[in-house]
């Protein structure tokens, strides 16, 4: 089951562009009366949760209970994706321990969401990255990893080339691909990138964005 805590229904459905029923989407209320107590309840009351989508701002009825303690809570009871979703976030995906979740545009989210559940209802798994990135979850991580790495080296020489510090950028960026499905094609890249500049072999600027483009190729 999802579980979605949203409350701002009118929104929602002008997301939508109407009311919205799905038999893997659940609303409930929290009323965890003591953040001592989260974990517990948690395991008594979501016990059946695959993941959480929580609004920023949502508000809870006991005060004392905050955004991040709900978020930490469903993550240490139930070990979880729990992404939070509001109109001014930007859309990424962050690896927690062996978990990946997301914070995301509800805009976004709200427009991913049927191919999300129905994914979901299909495989039994929960994709966050199709819930970020649409149907072509996989392509647009490269495509979005592709635009950060060209604007790094954007101005350069296709034959300027590719320097140790440069290298350290680059594979930042690519580590910010997290989709179990890309690991081996960027673990490739990433290896093929170090042992060059490793054995002295260099990289141009021209070869480094050539080889990110054969890799995008095969998934287009």
């Amino acid at each position: 089951m999802i579980y979605l805590f949203e409350d701002r229904e009118e929104r929602k459905r002008q997301f939508l562009g109407g009311e919205f029923n799905h038999s893997l989407i659940q609303h409930k209320p929290f009323d965890c009366a003591d953040s001592k107590e989260m974990v517990d309840y948690i395991k008594s009351n979501y016990r059946d949760a695959a993941a959480v989508l929580l609004h920023k701002s949502y508000e809870f009825g006991n005060k004392g209970i905050t955004i991040d303690s709900v978020k930490n809570g469903f993550q240490n009871a139930l070990n979880i994706p729990v992404v939070l979703f509001s109109g001014g976030s930007n859309s990424n995906l962050i690896r927690e321990g062996e978990t990946i979740t997301a914070e995301i545009n509800s805009g976004v989210m709200y427009r991913n969401l049927t191919c999300f559940l129905d994914d979901y209802q299909t495989n039994g798994e929960v994709c966050i990255p199709l819930l970020v990135y649409g149907k072509n979850y996989r392509l647009n991580q490269l495509l979005e990893m592709q635009a950060k790495i060209y604007s790094y080296v954007f101005g350069r020489k296709e034959n300027d080339e590719i320097t140790q510090t440069d290298k350290r950028h680059i594979l930042k960026i690519s580590r910010a691909v997290t989709d179990n499905g890309l690991i081996d094609d960027i673990s490739k890249l990433q290896n093929w990138i170090e042992e060059r500049l490793t054995n002295n072999n260099p990289i141009t600027v021209l070869l480094l964005l050539n080889q990110i483009q054969n890799l995008i190729n095969k998934y287009q």
